[in-house]
């Protein structure tokens, strides 16, 4: 590991913030106060044609790419930041992101379900660039109908093939385990706060993130999780949307920066075009359905492998 951090420009993040897996990078960088710019758009073409739509994602400024939240963190103690990475063995670490995985895999389907679809669409149109810019509402037209189509596609094979797709219950059993492992440990990552920390605390914030907030009570029965919530929430970070702060504070109203009205004039006329140009735009959805099919970093390929 290098004695000194050198990662002293912004690093370019593929992704939005309602992801999971980004708000873990997000918030490790933040932890460091490594600079960060965040994008929806991929970071180029040739990034897209060989991962797909697959985030996070990071650019430096040297021109080199990584993806895979786990792998970043890996990468960003390789530069000299201590995330606690090493205390972990390579199974060790898969274990873990798998387990997020399993839970991602039942409570993201939730985001999505009759009653909420109009309103998941809505919640890409108010996303952002950080800084803000005019191209990010365009990528984002387009990743809004990409994933409520993945989703869709999830709901329709769960129902099929297991029931009910969006259980409660499961999702509540997952959280039991994490808070299992903070029965033992004030933090995941042991006595300091780590990437284990941030990779679940990601996704405590994409679940508070306005579309599953039936979620909150099952986080808030987690006597041990709550603790840890409470202290990971005092640390000195610059969150720019603390979506956890409802579990904490029942009259919590998230300062969300929504994106201005301008870039929702753009996603919208996007999105309503990409319905007018269908045949094509399914044509790009197909294929970037490929691409992620063909990703070794994607959730179900995750799973799957470790069955």
């Amino acid at each position: 590991m290098n004695s000194r951090p050198n990662l002293k420009h912004n690093i370019k993040i593929y992704g939005v913030d309602h992801s999971p897996w980004v708000q873990g990078v997000l918030l490790a960088c933040a932890h460091h106060q490594i600079p960060t710019e965040l994008v929806s758009y991929p970071l180029s073409f040739k990034h897209y044609w060989t991962n797909g739509l697959i985030f996070p994602a990071i650019l430096l400024d040297d021109g080199s790419t990584y993806s895979d939240s786990f792998k970043i963190y890996e990468l960003l103690e390789q530069k000299g930041y201590a995330l606690g990475v090493s205390q972990f063995s390579s199974q060790e670490r898969k274990s873990a992101q798998i387990e997020l995985e399993k839970m991602f895999s039942i409570y993201a389907l939730g985001r999505c379900m009759p009653g909420k679809r109009i309103r998941f669409i809505r919640a890409w149109s108010l996303m952002r660039e950080r800084p803000q810019r005019c191209t990010g509402p365009v990528a984002r037209a387009f990743l809004s109908m990409y994933f409520w189509i993945l989703i869709q596609a999830g709901i329709y094979a769960v129902r099929k093939y297991y029931g009910t797709p969006y259980r409660l219950d499961l999702i509540e059993k997952y959280l039991q385990q994490w808070e299992q492992k903070l029965s033992r440990s004030l933090w995941l990552n042991g006595a300091e706060v780590g990437f284990l920390d941030f990779a679940l605390w990601g996704h405590l914030q994409c679940m508070t993130s306005g579309l599953t907030d039936e979620l909150i009570p099952l986080v808030k029965k987690q006597p041990h999780l709550s603790k840890w919530l409470k202290k990971i929430s005092q640390l000195p970070l610059e969150v720019p949307d603390h979506y956890t702060q409802s579990i904490l504070d029942v009259n919590f109203q998230p300062s969300v920066n929504h994106s201005r009205i301008g870039e929702q004039i753009i996603f919208w006329c996007t999105f309503f075009m990409l319905i007018l140009i269908f045949p094509l735009t399914l044509t790009l959805i197909t294929l970037s359905l490929y691409k992620r099919y063909n990703n070794s970093s994607r959730s179900g390929a995750l799973i799957s492998n470790s069955k």
